[in-house]
């Protein structure tokens, strides 16, 4: 594709100089900074979902077999592992493709500690002055997100091996277009692989900077369907060829696992609270992959009134009802369908 991109200003239109990638002087630390800091400019192809966001969890992530330059997560709970290059050689094709596959490889076989980790150690390593966890950039990034929910879904992602790999460039070389085939030959894995030149002009003293996907792959999970035609109506069987490593992969803690987890203090007090929530009719305890949500029945659906984790629990405090202007009285009702109903 040729994109000539023009400045409208007034009646008069200029057209963009197109920057020249082997002489701009720039440099791949440059290309990282302005992606992580500003995650909106990764093409999503999602028309269906204009609502949807990206967030930056960090970059140089450790994944085992090197480290990440832009780990981005999107609010469908999908991880997007960039690699960034300027091109001066285009021996870098074969290279570049083999470590995004390397990072997948190793990052199927994480889970939601794993990957918490490793977003905290690259912020450590960036010398940040506030260090987030996982659970805080998706509070602060999704707010309008159910949290214990989305943790399930990004869990599942990463056990499943459905991953997103992207190499960013100023300009992708037509080999690498040709190796981009051979992500097929990594099987068990549900890779997406993007290539998308991040496409440099100049006007006046500014950069605009545009991206475009100019190549794409997926690898889809196979199945077989079988159709038989039998008197009048036609049976369909389905058959999934990876349905015991789907099923292992969405399995969730319970409450013998969860509770071990927890400091023995906190351990002894939740197992009360565990046995009354649990023998009320009016509530549902709802196992995640990592903690538990208590949710209560409401206008036909079910609200979650906590988010329980080992190290952490999710709930209104009376500063946070004040703030929001909450009534008293809701409030006490709250704190009374959690906590009144135990001894």
């Amino acid at each position: 594709m040729i994109i000539k991109p023009i400045s409208i200003d007034g009646d008069k239109c200029n057209e963009l100089i197109k920057i020249d990638e082997s002489t701009s002087g720039l440099h791949e630390n440059w290309l990282q900074k302005v992606i992580h800091e500003n995650p909106q400019t990764y093409p999503i192809e999602n028309s269906l979902n204009f609502g949807q966001k990206i967030i930056s969890l960090g970059r140089e992530i450790n994944s085992g077999a090197g480290y990440i330059d832009i780990l981005l997560l999107t609010s469908n709970a999908d991880l997007i592992i960039v690699e960034t290059k300027l091109w001066r050689n285009p021996e870098k094709s074969r290279t570049v493709l083999a470590q995004v596959i390397d990072y997948a490889k190793e990052l199927s076989h994480w889970g939601y500690d794993d990957l918490n980790d490793a977003v905290i150690s690259a912020q450590r390593s960036s010398k940040l002055d506030k260090i987030h966890s996982l659970k805080e950039f998706v509070t602060n990034g999704f707010p309008n997100q159910h949290l214990t929910d989305f943790l399930d879904k990004l869990s599942q992602n990463l056990q499943t091996g459905l991953l997103n790999l992207s190499i960013i460039a100023d300009k992708i070389s037509p080999n690498l277009l040709l190796l981009s085939e051979t992500i097929q030959s990594s099987p068990g894995l549900n890779y997406n692989l993007s290539l998308i030149e991040m496409k440099l002009f100049k006007y006046n003293n500014e950069i605009i900077l545009i991206p475009d996907i100019v190549g794409k792959t997926k690898e889809v999970v196979r199945g077989v369907v079988k159709i038989k035609y039998e008197q009048e109506k036609p049976q369909v069987e389905i058959k999934y060829l990876e349905t015991d490593e789907l099923q292992k992969s969405k399995n969730k803690t319970d409450r013998e696992t969860f509770l071990s987890q927890c400091p023995e203090d906190i351990s002894s007090i939740l197992e009360g609270y565990l046995d009354c929530w649990q023998k009320n009719q009016d509530l549902l305890v709802y196992w995640g992959v990592t903690g538990l949500s208590v949710r209560q029945h409401q206008n036909d659906k079910w609200t979650t009134l906590i988010d329980i984790y080992p190290d952490s629990i999710s709930l209104i405090t009376k500063q946070m009802a004040d703030n929001a202007q909450i009534p008293e009285k809701i409030y006490n009702d709250y704190l009374g369908v959690l906590f009144s109903v135990c001894p």
